[in-house]
């Protein structure tokens, strides 16, 4: 009687054991990379995000503006023959557009002086009948930048710098001050608003 020759089969766990190893290797070369790779993108993302300013966030908090929004709110019916209030208003309102100016690194130097001189001016000679124009360069002086502003911090606040440039061209130079005192409230009313938004 033949012998039967019964073979034993080889164990399968060596090559289980094998393709796991092949597996966990090949996952530490490539996947693991690119692990890295998506950490190293999301840590540049968070430096990219750290580096940028925004020049809202500057503005923010901003003491100047917050002082020139106080007076103007508690001060609306102030306005005399001695335009203590214009001359006043004039100067918070240089002051938190400088203020605000700095925060975003944008110069204004030379403007801020000219409209110092202008607001000087109206406080001089209380009879004087070129108030109105002073007030008025001024007024239009302080518009344009504060617009510049806005711009460069927030143009969400497109219409509300608009606003501020189309009150300060209400004002007319041609007319006595007094005769259009609410001409000149909206004008640093407007400003108000605008830097009262832009402070947020």
């Amino acid at each position: 009687m033949a012998e039967i020759k019964i073979e034993k089969k080889k164990p399968v766990w060596p090559w289980i054991l094998l393709v796991l190893v092949i597996a966990a290797i090949v996952y530490f070369i490539f996947f693991r990379d690119d692990k890295n790779n998506d950490q190293e993108v999301q840590q540049t993302t968070v430096v990219s995000d750290n580096d940028y300013t925004n020049d809202a966030d500057n503005i923010s908090n901003n003491i100047e503006i917050a002082t020139y929004v106080n007076f103007i709110s508690e001060n609306r019916n102030e306005m005399g023959l001695d335009h203590e209030f214009t001359n006043e208003a004039f100067m918070k309102l240089i002051a938190a557009t400088q203020s605000a100016a700095d925060a975003i690194d944008y110069d204004i130097t030379n403007d801020m002086g000219q409209v110092k001189q202008y607001a000087e001016k109206i406080t001089n000679d209380p009879y004087e009948t070129s108030h109105a124009d002073n007030i008025k360069k001024a007024a239009e002086t302080l518009s344009v930048t504060l617009k510049n502003i806005q711009e460069k911090a927030n143009s969400e606040f497109d219409s509300e710098g608009t606003a501020v440039k189309d009150a300060a061209a209400s004002i007319d130079s041609q007319k006595l001050t007094l005769d259009q005192k609410s001409e000149v409230k909206s004008f640093f009313d407007k400003a108000a608003d605008l830097l009262e938004k832009i402070n947020q």
